[in-house]
């Protein structure tokens, strides 16, 4: 059964933040925060939630890192998640909300930095917020 409770990232450095939720049935509001800046959407999942999922379960399989980077993107495009390790354990999370009814070309990026050890405690959480 499906929680409705946010799933929080908090960059270790202190600097960023991803909520995700909470989920209104094929809608999941989404909103990053960093220093004197605040950005918020509602993205369509339509069927996505599994494969939003399915970036979670890998990053947590592979929490001593991995090559390349790892990426998922909502079926609208409006929210985009790109991961990648370091040799030292932390992942990157890099993060775009994208907003083509205002503009174009409007679009926030940050990026929450996280340690390894942490992948799966998010897999539970993000499993928790999107399995019915």
């Amino acid at each position: 059964m499906s929680s409705n409770n946010p799933m929080i990232i908090k960059s270790s450095d202190g600097l960023g933040l991803l909520r995700l939720g909470p989920r209104h049935g094929e809608y999941l509001n989404v909103e990053l925060e960093g220093p004197e800046l605040r950005a918020s959407t509602r993205i369509y999942l339509y069927e996505d939630n599994l494969s939003l999922l399915k970036l979670f379960e890998e990053l947590s399989k592979n929490w001593k890192g991995w090559g390349g980077v790892k990426s998922w993107a909502s079926l609208e495009g409006d929210f985009k998640v790109s991961c990648a390790s370091d040799k030292l354990g932390h992942i990157s999370f890099s993060l775009e909300i994208v907003n083509r009814t205002v503009d174009p070309e409007w679009a926030v990026r940050t990026t929450v930095r996280v340690d390894s050890g942490s992948l799966d405690d998010l897999f539970k959480q993000e499993k928790a917020l999107l399995v019915d």
